[in-house]
Parts: structure tokens; sequence; C-alpha cells
């Protein structure tokens, strides 16, 4: 409530002495409002301590999630050209919006049809997975350079498609009879970039001796969008289930 009483006359002020000092541009006063005022509602902070010896400093990078930031020092002792460059800096590094209020084209997480459906066909691949039959779930995988799978097996991270079609071939033989149930944790789809966070419990019978056995695991998978198509490009699993 004081900063809305308070602003106009700051901003009056010290744009009156920022015109006062360059005179010869007589629509300063303006201009710096324009860039100020702007969109959303910014803090006036009197005075250049708290942002550093250029008036800006790191606090616009802690405050850029909850308001516009305005050093009416910097404002008043450098040039209006001076202030106007150094605000559309500002908005460059934090962009038009700094308020934690998502654009309607952000990345949305949450519930997406079409990536359910891609869940709901790693599940059926990664079952066939653990009843010995690696294609359907090697079918969903990036064939790029730069896939990686860090297994709930262990063992070394396999890089390149290459090797990690190979540890999937491996990883066929360690399964028989499989069976497995999921819970979703979390979850983000972007735009090229999407991950999912499960609890995964697999139950089958060790292919050595038929006992049947019971694998927890944690599990990170990343996938990118490729040729219209989202795909595995990163898979961790571990047993840490427990402290």
């Amino acid at each position: 409530m004081i900063t809305r009483f308070l602003f106009p006359a700051l901003v009056l002020f010290a744009s009156v002495l920022a015109s006062a000092q360059n005179p010869s541009t007589p629509t300063a006063t303006l201009r710096v409002q324009a860039q100020v005022l702007g969109t959303g509602t910014p803090i006036v902070l009197p005075g250049g301590g708290l942002l550093g010896a250029d008036g800006w400093g790191g606090l616009p990078a802690v405050l850029v999630k909850t308001h516009r930031v305005v050093n009416v020092q910097s404002l008043a002792v450098q040039s209006p050209d001076y202030f106007v460059g150094e605000w559309r800096k500002f908005q460059q590094r934090v962009g038009p919006n700094p308020t934690g209020a998502q654009s309607p084209a952000a990345p949305q997480a949450g519930t997406t049809p079409a990536f359910d459906a891609v869940l709901d066909e790693v599940e059926a691949a990664q079952v066939q997975l653990v009843s010995g039959q690696p294609g359907a779930f090697k079918m969903l995988w990036s064939n790029s350079d730069d896939v990686t799978l860090s297994g709930g097996l262990g063992g070394a991270i396999a890089k390149g498609w290459a090797h990690v079609s190979e540890r999937l071939d491996w990883v066929a033989t360690q399964y028989l009879d499989g069976a497995r149930t999921h819970q979703e944790v979390a979850r983000y789809v972007g735009q090229d970039l999407a991950y999912v966070v499960l609890r995964e419990t697999i139950r089958f019978k060790s292919p050595a001796d038929r006992r049947p056995m019971i694998q927890e695991l944690r599990v990170t998978q990343v996938f990118r969008r490729e040729g219209g198509r989202w795909r595995i490009v990163h898979r961790h699993a571990d047993s840490q289930v427990t402290k």
C-alpha cells in the first residue's frame, strides 16, 4: 500500500533528475515512465546499496518471481538511455512477466492424453521385457548416440544406442515369467522433453533356478520428441527404496 502511493512521486522525482542530467532528451521522462510502468507493479527501492554498486546487483534474480524491481537511485544518477537499456536487459533475463504465472503457451505439468498413451505403451513393452522379450521396449528408445541406461540390475552406465541395445538384450535374460506394477510419483511434459518418476515392483522367477523374486525400484525415465513421437533417451533405476 505504501509503495503504491509513493511510487508515482518517486518515479517523477527520479525522472526529473534524470532529465536534468541529460536535457537533450525532452521525452526522457515519458520514456522512463513507459519502461517502468509497463505491465505488472514494480517495487521501488530508494537507494542503490541493496542492489550493488551499479544499482542492479543480484537482487532481481531473487525477486523475479514476485515483483518487478526498480532502483530509484540508479534511475536518478544515470542517464535515461542507460536506465532504459538496463531495464531491457533485465526483461530479457527474466522475461516480460516475471511474476510466476505461466503463459498459455508454456509447457504444463500434469495429465496429457498423448503422453498417457506413451506411458501405457512403455509399460506394456516392459512387461514383455521381464518375460524375456526385449524387442518391444527397444522399439520405444531413441537410437541416438546420447541415450543412456543406468538400470536396476547395476553395472556400468550404458551410453549410446549400440551399448544400450546390447544391455537391454542382456536384461531380458535375467527375468523369467515376469509381471510388473508401478506407481507414478511425478511427471513433467514439455514441448520437446518429458520425464516420469515411478516406483516399480517386478515379480519374476530367476532363470537359474526358477526361484520367485521381487524387485522394487525407484525409476526416472526421460523422453525426447523425435519426428513427432516421444522416444526414451534415459532410464535410471535403483533399488534404494528404503532409508
